[in-house]
């Protein structure tokens, strides 16, 4: 019962701050996640570069070193093509000349017989 002749209780609003160190006094929460997030993309770009950049590279030189190689074939290839149609040429040649010598052999023969016949 003796709380019933007590006055009401009032609240009394407490104010109170939590105080900052001065270096902070510019940086507030916003601050610190942007910064943090900057932070992130930073590491993120370097991950990605060393993670994609670095491989191409050695790859781009590989795959050149590797064209060159083939250039180098292919024009190995293109002499030994180039050789293998010049002395195809030059066994037709040859075939063509013995063809005719013996053509104008059989017909000196022939006809040196026919002369020797027609003389005796």
């Amino acid at each position: 019962m003796a709380e019933a002749n007590l006055a009401p209780r009032r609240q009394i609003p407490l104010r109170f701050q939590l105080k900052r160190p001065p270096a902070f006094s510019m940086v507030g929460l916003p601050e610190l996640i942007g910064l943090a997030g900057a932070a992130l993309l930073a590491i993120l770009t370097v991950f990605a570069y060393f993670y994609f950049y670095v491989p191409a590279g050695f790859r781009l030189r590989s795959v050149e070193l590797e064209r060159q190689r083939l250039l180098g074939q292919r024009q190995a290839s293109d002499v030994a093509l180039e050789q293998n149609i010049t002395t195809k040429d030059s066994v037709d040649k040859i075939t063509s000349s013995l063809y005719e010598f013996r053509r104008a052999l059989a017909l000196q023969r022939s006809f040196g017989t026919d002369v020797a016949c027609t003389r005796f």
